[in-house]
C-alpha cells in the first residue's frame, strides 16, 4: 500500500521523563482595546497559544521542549502547591513553573489588530524568558511554536529536533481523525522513544476526533481535517476552558 508523508502542525502532547502535564490558561486582562495576557505555568508558551486560540480565534500551537535538564523540572509539589495539599502522597515532575506577559490591541470584535506582531512578539518573549530557543512556523493563517533547542543533562543548550520537523508515514485511506492521530503518535513514540499522545475527542463541544479523513499522497497543513476543523470553527473556541477559567476584563 503506498503512503503519505504527513507533516502536522497539530498539537502532541509529550510525556517522557516530565509526565502528568496539564494546560493551564494564561490570565486575560482588558483595558479599552489593549489585551494584557499573563501566564504563570509550567507550559507557558503553550498556555499563551492555548489561550490565544481559544479566546481570541488565533489557529496557533506550541510544541513542548524537550526537558533534560533537572533544573527545568520540578516536583509537582511545588509547582502546585494547592493541588498537592489535596493530594500529599502523589508527587512526580513536572516543567518548571515560568511567567511570561505580552501586550496587544484588539479590533472591535475582539479579534487581534496584527496577528503577525503578535506572534513575534510571542517568539520573542519564549527565547528571552524561557531556556529553550523556539522559531516560529507560518502557513498563511496557522502559526507553530517549535522548540529547536533544549539544555542538555550538564545544562548546555543545544540543538535538539522538534517532532514537528520529522516525517511520518502512515498508510493512505479514509479513517478517523483520532484513528491518524494514533498512527501519527505511535510512529513519533518509535522514532523519538518519547510517550507521544494525541489527542482531546471534544473541542469546543464537537466531536472533532471522529470526523473522517481522506489522507492523499502529498498534503499541506493547511490542507489536512484538522486544520480544515479548527478553521471552520475557529470562532467557536469561547466556549472551551481557557474562557471560563481567565479572570480580569470580560471580552
Amino acid at each position: 500500500m503506498k503512503n503519505a508523508v504527513i507533516r502536522t502542525i497539530l498539537v502532541v502532547a509529550i510525556a517522557a521523563s516530565a509526565s502528568g502535564q496539564t494546560t493551564e490558561c494564561a490570565k486575560v486582562t482588558r483595558s479599552g482595546d489593549e489585551v494584557t495576557m499573563i501566564a504563570d505555568s509550567i507550559r507557558v508558551v503553550d498556555s499563551i497559544a492555548n489561550t490565544l486560540a481559544q479566546r481570541f480565534g488565533v489557529l496557533v500551537n506550541a510544541e513542548e521542549p524537550q526537558y533534560q535538564f533537572s533544573e527545568d523540572l520540578q516536583d509537582m509539589r511545588d509547582a502546585d502547591p494547592d493541588w498537592s495539599a489535596q493530594h500529599p502522597k502523589v508527587h512526580y515532575l513536572v516543567p518548571k513553573r515560568r511567567h511570561m506577559e505580552i501586550h496587544f490591541s484588539v479590533l472591535p470584535n475582539g479579534s487581534p489588530s496584527d496577528v503577525n506582531d503578535l506572534m513575534r512578539q510571542v517568539l520573542e518573549k519564549a527565547n528571552q524568558q524561557t531556556p529553550f530557543r523556539y522559531r516560529l512556523d507560518a502557513d498563511g493563517e496557522f502559526f507553530s511554536f517549535v522548540p529547536t533547542a533544549t539544555r542538555d543533562a550538564n545544562g548546555v543548550v543545544v540543538a535538539a529536533m522538534p517532532l514537528l520537523d520529522r516525517r511520518v508515514t502512515i498508510p493512505l485511506g479514509n479513517r478517523r481523525v483520532s484513528e491518524s492521530a494514533k498512527l501519527m503518535a505511535d510512529s513519533l513514540s518509535a522514532q523519538t522513544g518519547l510517550r507521544v499522545s494525541c489527542c482531546q475527542a471534544m473541542v469546543a463541544g464537537i466531536p472533532w476526533a471522529f470526523l473522517r479523513c481522506h489522507l492523499k499522497p502529498t498534503m499541506k497543513p493547511h490542507e489536512t481535517c484538522w486544520n480544515d476543523f479548527y478553521g471552520l470553527n475557529r470562532h467557536r473556541h469561547g466556549t472551551t476552558g481557557c474562557y471560563a477559567a481567565t479572570q480580569g476584563g470580560v471580552l
